[in-house]
């Protein structure tokens, strides 16, 4: 996946710390094999959900369709 914002699609900065909102997912590739996606959101459209659980559950909306058997999120 590309390094931009799942929403708007723009860039996080990279200088800056904290320059967006992510989460990464343990999920099955077409494969099978198993496989680290993270997605982002950038401080504008995470900015609108209130604590981390619902911006994990809001990003998990957004996993490819292939990416079905998502594994519980470690950490």
């Amino acid at each position: 996946m590309a390094d931009r914002c799942v929403d708007c699609g723009d860039r996080p900065r990279l200088h800056d710390l904290g320059s967006c909102y992510s989460e990464t997912f343990a999920v099955r590739a077409p494969s099978g094999a198993g496989i680290h996606l993270t997605l982002r959101l950038c401080l504008r459209c995470g900015g609108r959900f209130q604590d981390r659980t619902r911006l994990r559950d809001y990003l998990r909306t957004r996993l490819p369709e292939y990416a079905i058997q998502v594994a519980p999120a470690s950490g």
